[in-house]
């Protein structure tokens, strides 16, 4: 089952709260970004975004169902990239650093490995403070240890892309479409309402464009491979949510209503 990228999300923002990482505006303009995006948002953005983003408490209380039920290694990963860019920005001291560490592997079910290397580290600090010039040291060490994961949080937040399958009728376009619903209706696709499926739509004239997310190829290509993709780019403004996650089977003239929606 893929990942979806809303949970994982949803997950490193309630994680970043608890650690203080982020304020509750983060979280607030995050679901405002995501019920202008999709037709049929889930009802849990809209409660993040009706939050206070002062109460910290209620913003991660309003998170938790679109959370994912353990912390990834991708999300954990992000996690510590933000705590080394505010290390290295000067919005933590080393000291600091430590003691939202400290916090993580108390408050978050981290992967085995990151909750074993945050101990380890935390332990040479601990024996720093009580050695004369220990400290500089295992600040060092931190701050490398830290810089592994560089990268890790602008990886999770990035733009999504979509791969077009360009059709010269906007019948074929909902042909494919309305079998790939049938697909991942279907038990045998293996996919479930968590899964990152998304299908969009525009007409250029006589064409039909569908873009697929990175899942939903995934899903077309082990039904109907190969899928003709050509090329990799975001559905525009104005085109038609077709999938999104959950999907219920549907016809070629059903879907082609929907699709001539975009036209532009």
């Amino acid at each position: 089952m893929a990942v979806s990228i809303t949970s994982a999300q949803a997950t490193w923002l309630h994680g970043a709260l608890l650690l203080g990482l982020v304020d509750g505006a983060d979280a607030t303009s995050w679901a405002d970004e995501l019920i202008a995006r999709y037709q049929s948002p889930h009802d849990s953005l809209t409660d993040v975004s009706l939050t206070n983003s002062d109460d910290l408490s209620a913003l991660r209380f309003a998170l938790q169902p679109l959370c994912d039920e353990a912390i990834s290694p991708d999300v954990a990963a992000a996690l510590l990239d933000s705590v080394g860019w505010a290390l290295t920005h000067g919005e933590l001291s080393a000291v600091d650093a430590f003691a939202v560490l400290r916090q993580a592997r108390q408050m978050l079910k981290l992967p085995a490995v990151y909750d074993a290397e945050i101990r380890d580290i935390g332990m040479e600090n601990y024996l720093a403070v009580n050695t004369p010039g220990g400290e500089a040291g295992v600040a060092a060490r931190l701050g490398d240890w830290l810089s592994k994961f560089r990268g890790s949080h602008d990886r999770l937040f990035a733009p999504r892309r979509y791969h077009l399958v360009v059709f010269q009728r906007v019948t074929e376009a909902a042909a494919f479409v309305a079998a790939l619903s049938r697909w991942l209706a279907s038990p045998a696709s293996g996919n479930g309402p968590a899964d990152d499926i998304e299908v969009w739509s525009t007409i250029e004239g006589s064409t039909g464009v569908v873009y697929l997310s990175d899942a939903a190829l995934v899903s077309a290509t082990a039904r109907f491979a190969p899928v003709p993709v050509s090329g990799i780019g975001a559905p525009p403004k104005d085109a038609i949510e077709l999938i999104v996650g959950e999907c219920n089977a549907m016809g070629v003239d059903e879907t082609r209503i929907l699709m001539e929606g975009a036209v532009f």
